[in-house]
């Protein structure tokens, strides 16, 4: 009787456990220590064949890698955690709808508050420069 075995994990340097580079701009922000990589959750939905139609439950979502690829192949799901700070990072990443000049409007009142502060205590001024601001073109 002949045994077939299954070819050997090629990457054995942690690399499988990585951010690729085109997940980076959501779940590349804050990596938590026990996260796993998106594209496993991303590999999970394939191999159950998860649609519009399912609901993913996350009892345990920490910073959101499970709630954020449903989101991304617009399966409904549902995520919590215990910990707080997990809790919010995961609600920050799922959070699409944000408005662009209220948050250009919020950073340039923080920094005109950080200039004041600057110039008080004599430090140099302008960490940023006024493009910061700036819409991209």
């Amino acid at each position: 009787m002949q045994v077939e075995t299954s070819k050997p994990i090629q990457n054995r340097n942690g690399a499988i456990n990585s951010v690729q580079k085109d997940d980076l701009p959501i779940h590349g922000w804050y990596r938590f220590v026990l996260s796993f990589p998106p594209h496993l959750v991303r590999q999970y939905i394939t191999a159950f064949d998860l649609g519009s139609e399912d609901l993913v439950l996350d009892p345990f979502c920490g910073t959101g890698t499970t709630i954020v690829e449903a989101k991304k192949n617009s399966i409904p799901s549902i995520g919590c955690d215990a910990h707080p700070l997990v809790a919010l990072v995961s609600r920050v990443k799922t959070n699409w709808f944000l408005d662009a000049a209220k948050l250009r409007s919020a950073l340039k009142r923080i920094l005109r508050g950080a200039d004041r502060l600057a110039t008080k205590h004599s430090l140099y001024s302008r960490f940023f420069t006024a493009s910061t601001c700036q819409p991209k073109a």
